[in-house]
């Protein structure tokens, strides 16, 4: 593909900067960084043009270095903004507007896709739209405003008519009443092919990694579930930003439970190799868990070792078959389901783990994901190249 040709707004910042910065958008990162892997892997070259995450002043900078931020593994075009409060969400407009429009003028760009719509994307990509007659593929990652109604009518008169809209929740995609819609959830990195070795004697050591606080990640659930699972040999090692003051509770009074708090990219891969299962948690009653796929299940299942999971509305029926998922959708069903498999003789288990491997080998990895997509976009007259 000619250079220029692909574009892709959203921010990717390197794995340093993740490590670095507590408030670094880390699943953001993940997300659209195995992505545009997937692009290049089937010989595609996207420009990425983004900004530096960061909380707004006084409580982050007012000015972010890009060089010492970004990944640039990525052609990466970065926007510079004034992080001020009323400034900065016309800094970002103005930013990415100023920096599409130049890349434009260089060469044509036949595709233009933003991630996660957002005032400073979507306005240059309607741009790119209307001036260059390029086609916009918009990814919907989450809840597209605090205020979203579910109104899918009013989202398109907000966000503008993409000529692809993309989901990552199973729940929205399938409740999108209008055409031109696809279901792309997050690809998975080639599994870790080593073997599951469960020592019946020594500790069972169960992990949960990602945000903890008192409403829709479901850290209550986690409390719950370790609340009613009562095996001695239990380790509940827990990684995340934040705090819940029932899971704090629990912890005060159950040694079994480590608390790791935020940890690195390599010290996570290390917890992940040395655990024996993982715990995926989220409230399936809290509003925002319609439009949002926990892309921590695909990040785990590289690992090929067994994934309890809360199952809510995002998660694609596919994963019935990868996932333990509790008929009793909550703390209490969840326990029962890790019991259940620890006192079981894992028969099961080796045809699930197998399936794992051949989901990942077959049509999981991202460059499976993203040929499917392009795939399905040239069925509607979109080029790539």
């Amino acid at each position: 593909m000619n250079k220029g040709n692909l574009l892709v707004l959203g921010s990717i910042c390197s794995t340093e900067d993740m490590d670095r910065r507590p408030y670094a958008n880390v699943p953001g990162t993940l997300w659209l960084s195995g992505f545009c892997r997937g692009l290049q892997h089937l010989g595609l070259n996207p420009i990425v043009v983004g900004h530096v995450p960061e909380r707004i002043f006084p409580y982050g900078k007012v000015f972010l270095n890009p060089k010492k931020t970004l990944d640039y593994q990525f052609d990466q075009r970065p926007v510079k903004y004034i992080n001020l409060p009323l400034v900065r969400e016309p800094s970002l407009v103005i930013g990415y507007y100023q920096t599409t429009k130049k890349i434009l003028k260089t060469g044509p760009a036949f595709v233009v896709i933003t991630y996660n719509p957002m005032p400073y994307n979507v306005i240059s990509a309607r741009f790119a739209q209307k001036k260059f007659g390029a086609k916009w593929i918009s990814i919907l990652l989450d809840p597209p405003s605090d205020t979203f109604s579910g109104d899918w009518e009013e989202y398109l008169c907000n966000y503008g008519i993409a000529d692809v809209n993309v989901f990552l929740s199973w729940w929205a995609y399938s409740n999108f009443p209008y055409p031109n819609k696809y279901h792309f959830d997050v690809g998975c990195d080639k599994a870790i092919d080593a073997e599951w070795n469960f020592k019946q004697s020594g500790p069972i050591k169960l992990l949960y990694s990602g945000k903890i606080e008192d409403s829709y990640g479901g850290s209550r659930i986690l409390a719950k579930t370790i609340q009613s699972i009562s095996d001695p040999r239990m380790e509940f090692i827990i990684c995340g930003k934040g705090s819940c003051s029932m899971l704090n509770e629990v912890a005060r009074v159950d040694k079994r439970i480590k608390y790791m708090g935020f940890v690195s990219a390599n010290q996570l891969d290390a917890l992940c190799k040395e655990a024996d299962g993982f715990i995926n948690v989220r409230d399936p009653e809290h509003r925002d868990n319609l439009y949002i796929f926990p892309s921590k299940i695909a990040f785990y299942l590289k690992y090929a070792k067994p994934i309890f999971s809360i199952k809510t509305p995002g998660i694609s029926p596919v994963y019935d078959d990868l996932v333990y998922f509790p008929q009793e959708n909550n703390g209490n069903g969840l326990a029962n389901i890790i019991l259940s498999f620890f006192s079981s003789d894992f028969h099961e288990w080796g045809l699930r783990r197998q399936r794992i491997f051949k989901y990942i080998k077959n049509n999981g990895s991202w460059k499976s994901k993203c040929r499917e997509l392009i795939t399905y976009c040239e069925s509607l007259g979109i080029s790539f190249v």
